[in-house]
């Protein structure tokens, strides 16, 4: 079983030695998927501060493929979320509601996300 890890403090100390080591068992956490492009900028910040490199020392995946995602000083590996399509099928069908003066019928639509592999993962 693998244990929790805990991390502790701001995101700036995030990549710092004592926030990814588990007190329970010693292991040392080297991935971190980070919730979108500006939170992997501010880990990437920390991971230099503590010496860290990234993607040898510790690894890590955003998800919102923000633009600036490719231009990183390592390129942050993400997840493509298709957010123009989702907006382009809620707006139809919002329009269509509109047009009808009924609501619409649930329909399931599913979009696939995409995952973009870049240098902050090693292959």
């Amino acid at each position: 079983m693998i244990p929790p890890l805990e991390a502790f403090g701001e995101i700036n100390v995030l990549a710092s030695p004592s926030t990814t080591r588990s007190s329970s068992t010693g292991w040392r956490a080297t991935a971190f998927p980070l919730f979108n492009g500006e939170i992997a900028f501010a880990f990437y910040q920390s991971a230099r501060q503590y010496g860290r490199k990234i993607p040898a020392d510790v690894s890590a995946t955003g998800c919102d493929n923000a633009p600036f995602s490719t231009v990183m000083e390592v390129p942050l590996s993400t997840i493509h979320v298709p957010t123009v399509e989702m907006g382009r099928e809620m707006a139809q069908r919002l329009i269509t509601c509109i047009k009808r003066k009924t609501p619409g019928k649930r329909e399931k639509h599913v979009l696939e996300p995409a995952l973009m592999p870049r240098g902050s993962v090693p292959r």
